[in-house]
């Protein structure tokens, strides 16, 4: 990049930082935004004790019940959240009857999900009895994650400091609770028992919370409103469950091709490869405002917003990749146990995948302004292929790394490739060219 070009850059993210409006709505964001590092830095250092404590083959087990359960909770959830607090948004005075419906759809759909999970895991592997009661107990947080409903409440009314309170506080009575569980050399069912408190926990102090600030009159249900929610709410489901497939179906196979050594190895790769995520993740939040308005000043300013966007994103993501890759050979061992450095090379490889989704993270702000989310979707089920036809070819071959080589192919595609035919003027602003 030329001299030019980075003082243009610098500039530009001077420009942005010193915006009162910007900073403004960055202030806002701030309690989602700590809750999101406190999570995110708590959830690595108990992960990383878990992990050294089960080992790799009992910490593979336990990951993969995680992520089992994560396909139907995908489901269970009805992708119903935007509508729900865009619905709200619109129509204060119809917040009891559309939260009452949502709450009733997402509780029978929780149910339904976790009979289907259970029924499921114990046909693919009617040998395992432990590995199915993981994924009953696991899969019972469904039942407790319909209490986020009331989050969508505090999201509607911009109170979601009310949210953010409640569940840190049941996080860190959980969190409190695994490295008791450690201390004690709990067996791995308990660990899978820490995970369902943990939601329970969440689902009772959104409800003390509720009770400090609820809605005007009490809830109610009516079909036609959910009948409505069901309607809008099917494409975002989809495309939710997509992406899930595609994030995380690499485990669910490395456990049916594999086994559940090769499933401890690959996860334990997993925290310090997405922890990298954030930072994108929360710096589009306050670059939203700024490239809405460039929108709105004319297609040259909204261009060049959107290119500064890019740069900085897959320079940052590329720079946070190259150093972990550099330091995996030490970073992993010290923070995992030497059991666990057969997962370095697999860190290596996959902490790649951040540049691509950096990627995708600066390209949701084009889609929201652009108001394509179709295009969304078919880069969701585009990386979703890829993710399912290439695990099944390089798991049998390569193990883990074949794994993560195709999470790198699959966010790729996903990101950049599907842009090159559907949407080739933000292919060529991703690539630092003029759109045409």
């Amino acid at each position: 990049m030329t001299h030019g070009r980075w003082a243009s850059m610098r500039d530009a993210v001077r420009g942005l930082l010193g915006n009162d409006a910007l900073m403004r709505v960055a202030a806002s964001s701030s309690w989602l935004l700590g809750d999101r590092l406190v999570r995110a830095a708590l959830g690595f250092f108990i992960g990383a004790l878990v992990a050294r404590h089960l080992g790799p083959a009992a910490f593979g087990q336990y990951s993969y019940a995680l992520t089992f359960v994560a396909f139907f909770q995908a489901v269970a959830v009805l992708g119903a959240d935007s509508i729900v607090v865009r619905d709200i948004a619109r129509d204060p005075q119809s917040a009891p009857v559309v939260l009452g419906s949502i709450l009733r759809l997402r509780c029978l759909a929780s149910l339904i999900c976790w009979l289907a999970a259970v029924a499921l895991a114990a046909w693919l592997d009617p040998g395992a009895g432990d590995g199915v009661i993981m994924v009953a107990i696991v899969g019972a947080i469904m039942l407790f994650q319909a209490g986020d409903t009331v989050d969508l409440w505090f999201q509607s009314q911009t109170q979601s400091r009310r949210t953010v309170v409640a569940k840190l506080s049941a996080y860190l009575l959980t969190a409190g609770f695994k490295v008791i569980l450690v201390l004690v050399n709990a067996p791995l069912l308990a660990f899978a028992a820490a995970v369902l408190l943990d939601y329970a926990a969440a689902a009772l102090a959104l409800a003390v919370a509720y009770r400090r600030f609820p809605t005007a009159q009490d809830w109610s249900y009516d079909g036609d409103v959910a009948s409505r929610l069901l309607r809008d709410s099917w494409p975002f489901l989809l495309s939710a469950l997509s992406i899930t497939i595609y994030m995380r179906i690499d485990q669910i196979m490395l456990k049916s091709l594999q086994g559940s050594y090769d499933v401890g190895i690959f996860a334990a790769a997993l925290p310090l490869s997405q922890i990298w995520q954030m930072i994108p993740m929360t710096l589009a939040i306050s670059f939203a405002p700024h490239v809405a308005r460039q929108k709105l000043a004319g297609d040259v300013a909204y261009h060049q917003a959107l290119a500064l966007v890019f740069r900085l994103f897959t320079l940052l993501s590329l720079a946070a990749a190259l150093a972990t890759a550099l330091a995996a050979p030490w970073l992993l061992p010290a923070i995992y146990g030497e059991r666990y450095a057969a997962s370095v090379p697999v860190l290596q490889i996959h902490v790649f995948t951040n540049v691509f989704i950096a990627m995708a993270v600066a390209q949701g702000l084009w889609i929201a302004n652009e108001q394509r989310g179709d295009l969304l979707l078919i880069q969701t089920l585009a990386g979703a292929l890829v993710a399912l036809i290439g695990n099944w070819w390089a798991i049998p071959r390569y193990g883990p790394l074949g794994a993560a080589a195709v999470a790198v192919v699959a966010h790729l595609t996903s990101s950049l490739l599907v842009n090159r035919v559907a949407a080739p003027g933000l292919f060529r602003m991703q690539l630092g060219l003029a759109p045409r």
